[in-house]
């Protein structure tokens, strides 16, 4: 209500009552700075959600958007942050309660349900803050300043507020903190906290229902990439998109979300987020939640390669919205999701377990022709001998020749043993438990098979393009054992002899 221009009731004071020893306690809290800082973007969420009408209705084409900036000195030190948001602003209604510590508004369901975000964090990163802020149809901005020392020192209870004429559509909030506590991120940390805030806020980005700024950089959230291949005992069949919509309750408890496989196994991206309210309480990004009951142990390949995320509801969360403390009840409700991914028909645990990445054989194929059998001068092609000679063997010149009949699945190369030219012809195969193995079956043809298992664990832990070595060696080491039988000699040292004799001539 407005009289004459002015508020009936406009407040001059905030209370910040709470004994003014605890604030000086709010630093010691344990905290991160991106959860920290995620209680300024929920407070911004929250207001966008409950002004959303009018704010779209003022503007054409408004979008939320909060931006995070740190201050540095001339030696990279940061000395302050701002946070800012284009939100609806803290109108006079919420105003004097929103810096009562621990006052809860009286709509809790939301993303600022505690009433101990803006103040604690402000307090957790630095001794002294400013909250300036504008609510949509009040013509005037109001500005309250927080400095420890001052408050500690003097005991006092009350903040002034400073009021400014503002226009009446406009509509912010900013956050000015400095005079940093110890928990103040270094530089170095501000690409791990983009990351955390983008893991936190994965369904908001991922809808696009506000935009996140850190140094003047867009945070966004990449979605994992899903497996898309056939049920691993069914190599021929059609392929499976391995995601799983999930819907469980346990009494009053509920979960939603998905399962999945990973494509490609990379850490930190397996496990599960667990949400509450539309962003990531327990699981953000490197921080995973693991249920070993379904996952197995770390190392296994279920454990690796399982992800997904879970919307929850009916638990609560601890003050910092970080964690579930109630794990047994979120425990029932994973109990009901393995049941869900483990079915006859579709058997995520075994496929997850079970599976195993076939290397790109194009990938496989570009390494094995960029290291062709030449020697390192480029002249005289390689030769390998059964018998110990100090010197290179005379050979005749190979040709390296590509398979007509599947370019994609084979490779053919020339080589000699003891003057004798044979041909390796290198296949890729599924199946079995060895790397490689030896065919001879060809031999009188003068032809060596090397089958290359491509389902083999080796090619799980490897980036054929960048460990072309890898490649090299597994087919120096089909000649070297190939001309080993040859020589009748299936020892270690005589293996290991001709390897050498043979590596060492041939062109990295």
């Amino acid at each position: 209500m407005m009289e004459n221009g002015k508020y009936e009731s406009k407040p001059q004071t905030v209370s910040v009552a709470i004994g003014t020893s605890m604030y000086s306690r709010f630093s010691s809290l344990a905290n991160t700075p991106s959860h920290v800082l995620a209680e300024f973007v929920d407070n911004a969420l929250q207001s966008y959600r409950d002004n959303k009408s009018i704010l779209e209705s003022l503007e054409q084409g408004y979008k939320l958007r909060v931006s995070i900036h740190f201050e540095m000195d001339a030696d990279g030190k940061i000395i302050s942050v701002d946070v800012s948001d284009n939100a609806g602003g803290i109108g006079k209604d919420r105003f004097v309660t929103a810096f009562m510590p621990a006052k809860k508004p009286d709509n809790n369901q939301g993303l600022n349900e505690f009433g101990m975000g803006l103040k604690t964090a402000a307090s957790w990163l630095g001794e002294d803050w400013v909250v300036k802020t504008s609510a949509i149809n009040e013509p005037e901005s109001k500005t309250v300043s927080f400095c420890l020392n001052d408050i500690c020192a003097e005991e006092l209870d009350e903040l002034p507020v400073k009021y400014e004429a503002e226009d009446a559509l406009s509509h912010y909030t900013q956050v000015h903190i400095e005079t940093p506590t110890s928990n103040m991120p270094s530089k170095k940390s501000i690409a791990k906290i983009c990351n955390e805030l983008s893991s936190i806020y994965r369904v908001s980005l991922r809808n696009k229902e506000f935009e996140l700024y850190v140094q003047d950089t867009a945070i966004t959230f990449e979605d994992y990439e899903v497996l898309n291949a056939p049920y691993v005992h069914d190599p021929d069949g059609n392929p499976i998109f391995w995601k799983k919509e999930i819907r469980v309750q346990v009494g009053p408890y509920k979960g939603k979300g998905f399962v999945g496989i990973l494509k490609d196994i990379k850490q930190g991206r397996n496990g599960f987020a667990i949400l509450r309210r539309g962003r990531v309480v327990v699981g953000n990004e490197d921080n995973h939640r693991f249920y070993p009951k379904f996952m197995g142990s770390q190392g296994t390949f279920k454990y690796k390669r399982l992800f997904g995320e879970i919307e929850v509801e009916g638990f609560n969360v601890s003050f910092n919205k970080n964690d579930i403390p109630d794990r047994e009840n979120l425990d029932a409700l994973f109990d009901m999701i393995k049941e869900q991914i483990h079915l006859p028909d579709f058997n995520m645990l075994k496929q997850a377990e079970d599976y195993r990445v076939s290397t790109t054989k194009k990938d496989v194929l570009k390494i094995i022709r960029k290291h062709k059998n030449t020697p390192k001068d480029k002249k005289t092609p390689v030769s390998i001998s059964t018998t110990y000679q100090p010197a290179v063997s005379e050979v005749s010149n190979m040709v390296s020749i590509m398979s007509a009949d599947d370019k994609d699945n084979s490779y053919e190369e020339s080589f000699c043993v003891d003057g004798k030219e044979y041909t390796l012809k290198i296949d890729f195969c599924k199946g079995g438990t060895e790397l490689f193995y030896n065919d001879i079956s060809d031999e009188a043809n003068n032809n060596l098979i090397c089958k290359v298992n491509m389902n083999h664990p080796f090619f799980e832990n490897i980036d054929p393009k960048k460990s072309s070595s890898s490649i090299v060696l597994i087919k120096s080491m089909a000649i070297a054992k190939f001309a080993a039988y040859k020589q009748e000699d299936d020892s270690v040292t005589g293996f290991m002899r001709l390897f050498n004799d043979y590596i060492m001539k041939v062109q990295s």
